[in-house]
């Protein structure tokens, strides 16, 4: 028997503004780490400190991408609550009194009517 598909917008807001916070937080201990590895490599000579700066650009630049999906991504996820909460009338998940635990009276309930 098929199910329907009920949806949340308000834990998807939650949960894609954890993506964010924890690519934010990723980028500032990223930064730490880097100023770590590049005041060890000032330390090292000739091509041994070539090769560690090398290591320590491209350790950088993985870092830096992988921040930027996890971020994009917990976008998406509030950017796909908020349209949730638009169509089912809930009105902004993000304003000064916060997300709403449940739908105003009236509103349709958050079912986007898929079958499983």
């Amino acid at each position: 028997m098929a199910k329907r598909l009920q949806v949340n917008p308000v834990d998807l807001h939650l949960v894609g503004n954890h993506f964010v916070d924890a690519a934010d937080d990723h980028a500032s201990a990223t930064a730490r780490h880097i100023d770590d590895l590049n005041d060890a490599v000032s330390r090292w000579r000739g091509e041994s400190q070539a090769a560690m700066q090398q290591v320590v650009a491209r350790w950088e630049a993985r870092h830096a991408e992988h921040q930027q999906r996890v971020a994009a991504i917990g976008q998406h996820v509030v950017r796909t609550g908020q349209a949730f909460a638009d169509a089912d009338g809930w009105g902004d998940l993000a304003s000064e009194s916060g997300p709403a635990s449940s739908p105003p009276v009236g509103a349709p309930s958050p079912d986007v009517g898929l079958r499983l």
